[in-house]
C-alpha cells in the first residue's frame, strides 16, 4: 500500500494516488509549438487574453484603489481603538 505517514491513508488505497504513478509524456512549450494546430489555438487564446486584460484593466485599478482606501481606513480604525494618534 501507500506509505503517506498517516495510518488512515495507508489502509485506504486512493485511485488518485495510483494515477500519479503513470509516466506522463514530456510536453514542453517548445514541443507544443511545433504543432501547427496548437500554435493557431495558442495565438487565438493569447489574443483573447490580451483583449480581456485591456477590457478589465480600469476595473482592476478601481478595485485596487478601493482596497487601498479600505486598508487605510482599517489601519486608522485600529490605531483609534488602541488610542494611538493617527498618522
Amino acid at each position: 500500500m501507500f506509505d503517506m505517514g498517516h495510518p488512515a491513508l495507508t489502509r485506504i488505497p486512493s485511485p488518485v494516488l495510483k494515477r500519479t504513478k503513470r509516466r506522463r509524456p514530456d510536453l514542453t512549450r517548445d514541443k507544443l509549438m511545433e504543432i501547427p494546430a496548437f500554435v493557431w489555438c495558442y495565438d487565438k487564446v493569447m489574443v483573447f487574453h490580451h483583449f480581456a486584460d485591456r477590457l478589465l484593466a480600469p476595473y482592476k485599478e478601481a478595485a485596487m484603489r478601493e482596497l487601498r482606501a479600505w486598508r487605510q481606513w482599517l489601519r486608522d480604525y485600529r490605531a483609534w481603538l488602541k488610542g494611538a494618534p493617527a498618522e
